[in-house]
């Protein structure tokens, strides 16, 4: 709990008994505990324990404007509709969804029973067919908020991949022409639930919209499915280890996606270009001493691309 309080000074310092109070005056919930906080990509998230039951408040950061965190509830509150599996957003008293409390936006979700999704054959193709459902959606009114390759040619300046990577960057296609659908934007398995009833559930849409479907399938493809033997998630690799493709998994997740679908050949360029697109793309945005952690990555791929092809 000190950990907690200590990082809490996203909300301004306050204790944990005094957001508990504001949170029972302004939601039908009572006796209120917070548990740990949790890191979310821009917000705190807290997990709450009531008498209605188990909750999320997800406090955004004081960068969030106003258009922005409604965004946030309004893409959850639109695939609800849709009857796609989402988390659900617990209106106030007076029947908002959103509360601003010093400059700061605060919402608060219902609890999904579950665990994360393992990276296990079984698992991904799940979470292949739940990101093929998604994608089925056309109609969603906003579009996502990833970068145009103008914008990543202007990035890395002075940087000594500089060359090879705009070299990269104008080579890939216009992404504009793929299909529009709605995208997730960070398609892995730690922002998805593996639900008590044995569904997978996505979660953390902050950055989702329409765009362009290979940008989203093509993501873990660079992300996840090429790791350092033997690294664990969120640590740096052990020193001399090696790159490698997982094969297995990678082949799961797009039988899942392309169940009742054959793809071609260039079907599967524009999946391997949207991953290498999605990568450059954390590229730019890397500080100096990441970025030839990452670049391997690039370079591995590349190497590597007949065979990562034939995973799907």
């Amino acid at each position: 709990m000190q950990c907690a309080l200590e990082r809490y000074a996203i909300v301004g310092r306050i204790t944990m008994e005094k957001l508990a109070e504001i949170i029972e005056r302004l939601w039908p919930l009572s006796d209120v505990g917070i548990g740990d906080l949790q890191d979310s990509q821009g917000a705190a998230v807290y997990r709450l324990r009531t008498n209605q039951g188990a909750f999320m408040l997800k406090v955004l950061a004081s960068s969030i404007d106003a258009k922005r965190a409604n965004r946030y509830i309004h893409v959850l509150d639109f695939l609800n509709k849709c009857n796609f599996p989402a988390p659900r957003v617990l209106a106030t008293r007076d029947g908002r969804f959103l509360s601003n409390w010093k400059g700061r936006y605060i919402y608060i979700l219902l609890y999904i029973e579950g665990r994360t999704v393992e990276e296990s054959e079984k698992e991904e193709y799940e979470l292949g067919r739940v990101a093929s459902r998604l994608h089925a959606i056309t109609d969603y009114p906003y579009q996502t908020s990833l970068v145009t390759k103008t914008i990543l040619l202007s990035r890395l300046n002075g940087s000594h991949i500089k060359t090879e990577y705009d070299k990269l960057i104008l080579s890939l296609p216009d992404f504009s022409k793929d299909s529009q659908v709605l995208i997730h934007t960070d398609l892995c398995p730690s922002n998805a639930i593996w639900t008590q009833d044995g569904t997978v559930m996505l979660i953390d849409f902050d950055d989702a919209g329409m765009g362009a479907k290979s940008l989203d399938i093509g993501y873990p493809l660079f992300t996840q499915f090429i790791d350092y033997e033997g690294r664990l998630p969120r640590q740096a690799p052990k020193q001399g280890s090696k790159l490698y493709f997982k094969e297995n998994v990678a082949r799961a997740f797009y039988a899942g996606y392309f169940a009742n679908t054959t793809l071609n050949s260039d079907e599967k360029e524009l999946i391997f270009d949207g991953a290498l697109f999605r990568m450059l793309e954390e590229l730019a945005y890397l500080p100096s001493e990441a970025l030839d952690f990452r670049w391997k990555h690039i370079q591995y791929a590349l190497d590597n691309k007949e065979n990562i092809l034939r995973a799907m």
